[in-house]
């Protein structure tokens, strides 16, 4: 039965012709990887605050479903399921704001260990 989690020599993209062997990437292999996709860096750009953070994650159309229904659920139903969908919404702009720190934590850890990124 054959490792179908071993990767063949050949197996470069579609279509790209590529024969991976001890000596790597033709010049020309590599300047149509570089043309077709880019240097390989990390993105970039400005640093988000956490205001803009809120600002950009209250404004996603499956957020705003949140208020919606807990607004509808306080007016027409029961108050008391309202107010726990505005403790979902409470608790998701948290862990929102948890996880991009995380992400921020964890690119400016590897930026800092990668050479092949600068």
């Amino acid at each position: 039965m054959p490792n179908d989690s071993i990767i063949r020599a050949d197996a470069g993209l579609p279509g790209d012709g590529l024969t991976i062997a001890a000596t790597g990437l033709t010049a020309a292999q590599t300047q149509r990887r570089l043309t077709g996709d880019g240097p390989n860096l990390l993105p970039g750009g400005q640093a988000r605050t956490w205001l803009a953070i809120v600002a950009e994650t209250v404004r996603e159309p499956m957020f705003l479903l949140l208020p919606a229904a807990g607004t509808l659920y306080a007016v027409f139903g029961d108050l008391q399921e309202g107010l726990t969908l505005f403790g979902f919404v409470v608790l998701t702009l948290g862990l929102t704001l948890y996880h991009e720190g995380n992400t921020k934590r964890a690119r400016r850890f590897l930026s800092s260990r990668c050479t092949a990124c600068k």
